[in-house]
C-alpha cells in the first residue's frame, strides 16, 4: 500500500475475506495508531470475530502464513458454549469470541 490508511484497509479486507471463507463473523474492526519501529512503521488493526475453533484456526494460519507477512498479538479468546439444540446439529462446535491485533510493517518514507 501507498499510505498507512490504505495498508490498514488492506489488512481489514484480508481478515474479512478470510473470515468469509472460514464462515466466521467479523463483529468489529478498528485501525490502531501507527507506531514507529526503527526504520519501519507498525500498522495494526484490532479485530473481533465470532468463529468455531476450526474457523479461527484457519484464519490465524492464513494470516501468519500468507504474503505479505502479518503478525498476531494480544489474542483474547472466550468460549461461548452452544445450546443443547445447536450442539446436536452436525458440524457444530463451540463458538469462540476472539479479539486480536493483526499487524504488518511498512518502510518509513523519507
Amino acid at each position: 500500500g501507498s499510505s498507512d490508511t490504505l495498508i490498514a484497509a488492506q489488512i481489514q479486507n484480508r481478515v474479512k475475506t478470510l473470515g468469509n471463507a472460514a464462515k466466521t463473523e467479523v463483529t468489529s474492526s478498528q485501525v490502531l495508531p501507527t507506531e514507529p519501529d526503527g526504520k519501519l512503521k507498525r500498522i495494526a488493526v484490532r479485530e473481533q470475530i465470532s468463529a468455531t475453533t476450526a474457523g479461527l484456526l484457519a484464519i490465524f494460519h492464513d494470516l501468519e502464513a500468507g504474503s505479505p507477512s502479518l503478525f498476531l498479538d494480544n489474542v483474547t479468546l472466550r468460549v461461548r458454549p452452544l445450546s443443547l439444540r445447536d450442539r446436536n446439529k452436525p458440524g457444530n462446535g463451540d463458538n469462540i469470541d476472539a479479539q486480536f491485533d493483526v499487524y504488518g510493517y511498512s518502510h518509513v518514507s523519507g
